[in-house]
């Protein structure tokens, strides 16, 4: 699975870099490209649909004739003419899930991707002569987020109750780098400072002032002084971490890794302050959007895939509803569990796949059939040879009537040893059942014997 992480994440990279690090466009790039790749396989189910259209009448006249017999039978035999007539035709019911089946290992993978945007679309991750790790980036997060914690706890640690304890439970985050560690540092990185310049400007309280205004010192402290464990911890706790030097951000990393700033990283911004690495939740917001249009997207797929490639009889008869609502609804109810990115994606395949089915339907348009030929077929199923039975007789050997109708001895020796066997089993069923009657008959005897408990009474009474 890794490998398929690896070619999955080179061709996301690819794709930020031709979106113009336009991380929602580069997953519609993504899709197109996955599209593509898949091409071959939607050729092979629009070809199966066309089998299936030549062939459906055909199916039709099966199922009339059975029609109105639902015992259990009668579906068998109905149920397996239409495999051997699926068998004649060289068709396979299950050609269309392969592309669905293929499709979700891919999913799979670039959920993972997802998961790891830094990893998986920057070289952060890559040794280099700058010496610079994402377990850097990681650290500079996490003391970015306690000298936060460190000012909302001196200024009002009841009133910013909540943010400092979304900043400790990221802090908690990062530390499983696995996982959703590397989604919590991706927002630090994009988001951390912009987040508490906002608390800032709603909160004069929280203005950030120098170490010398704060201690009222005469003369301004060194950068090795200030990062002494004493000066550290009172700044960390007291003041904010823009006092210990001028890396209170990531550009400096980034800046060794060749990037100028973070505005060189993919932009994952969405809508309503909301990014692509968000999770949609039930709450009323902009994130709703997400689940919302993978449910018409998936709706519309539906549609588009029963217009343009056909429907066989029988998915229409048992799975229409469930494949027009309850298919869209499922992959609405899986937005929810997923980042909004992969929902997007989700989103985009639906629209690049209803374009896909109709080039292929201009390409492999499905046979339609009118109502003479559905009575053709229903003629030909009738008209259908039946199988013959094969009879064997035994005569003399000198006796050459029957010459054509000879058998091997090997064949006439397996059909005798076939008999013996028959005619055993049914001498066998015979004497149980000849048993069973003669069992049933001494009870019957038995009972009508028996003298009745008021006979037995009476007769003491009259002895008496």
């Amino acid at each position: 699975m890794s490998i398929l992480y690896t070619i999955i994440g080179w061709i996301m990279k690819v794709c930020c870099q031709i979106s113009f690090n336009n991380y929602i466009l580069a997953l519609f790039f993504f899709a197109l490209i996955m599209q593509i790749i898949l091409f071959p396989l939607g050729i092979k189910q629009q070809k199966s649909s066309v089998l299936m259209g030549k062939i459906r009448p055909k199916e039709m006249a099966i199922r009339n004739k059975y029609k109105g017999r639902n015992d259990q039978a009668t579906q068998q035999k109905m149920n397996a003419e239409i495999q051997e007539l699926y068998k004649q035709e060289g068709y396979s019911a299950f050609a269309g899930c392969l592309p669905l089946l293929i499709q979700l290992p891919i999913i799979f993978a670039l959920f993972g991707v997802v998961r790891q945007p830094l990893t998986y679309t920057t070289n952060l991750n890559h040794a280099d002569d700058s010496g610079i790790q994402l377990v850097d980036f990681y650290d500079r997060a996490e003391d970015i987020l306690n000298a936060q914690i460190g000012v909302l706890e001196s200024v009002d640690s009841e009133k910013y109750k909540d943010e400092i304890e979304l900043r400790k439970n990221t802090i908690k985050t990062m530390k499983q780098t696995s996982g959703n560690g590397e989604l919590a540092l991706t927002k630090v990185i994009y988001y951390g400072e912009e987040e508490f310049a906002k608390l800032q400007k709603a909160d004069p309280a929280l203005q950030i002032k120098s170490f010398d205004e704060v201690f009222k010192v005469e003369k301004p402290f060194t950068v090795a002084e200030l990062k002494d464990a004493d000066y550290a911890t009172k700044m960390y706790y007291s003041v904010g971490f823009n006092a210990v030097s001028d890396e209170s951000n990531f550009d400096d990393l980034l800046q060794a890794k060749g990037m100028k700033s973070v505005k060189d990283l993919p932009n994952f911004e969405l809508i309503g302050g909301y990014t692509a690495l968000d999770t949609p939740t039930y709450s009323f917001n902009w994130l709703l959007l997400v689940p919302l249009l993978i449910f018409v997207t998936s709706y519309l797929s539906g549609i588009a895939s029963r217009k343009f490639m056909g429907q066989s009889a029988n998915n229409q008869a048992t799975g229409g509803a469930f494949m027009t609502w309850g298919m869209p609804l499922i992959s609405a109810f899986f937005g929810f569990s997923f980042p909004a990115a992969i929902g997007i994606y989700w989103i985009y395949r639906s629209i690049t796949g209803i374009g896909q089915q109709y080039i292929l339907a201009k390409m492999y348009p499905v046979p339609t059939y009118t109502k003479e030929e559905l009575d053709k077929a229903a003629g030909e199923v009738k008209k259908a040879k039946k199988r013959k039975k094969v009879i064997t007789i035994e005569v003399d050997e000198d006796d050459s009537t029957y010459d054509s109708l000879a058998i091997s001895e090997e064949r006439a020796e397996k059909l005798r040893r076939r008999r013996e066997k028959e005619n055993e089993r049914a001498e066998a069923e015979a004497i149980a059942r000849h048993a069973e009657k003669e069992a049933a008959a001494e009870k019957s005897a038995l009972i009508e014997k028996s003298p009745l408990k008021d006979d037995v009474k009476k007769d003491s009474e009259d002895k008496e």
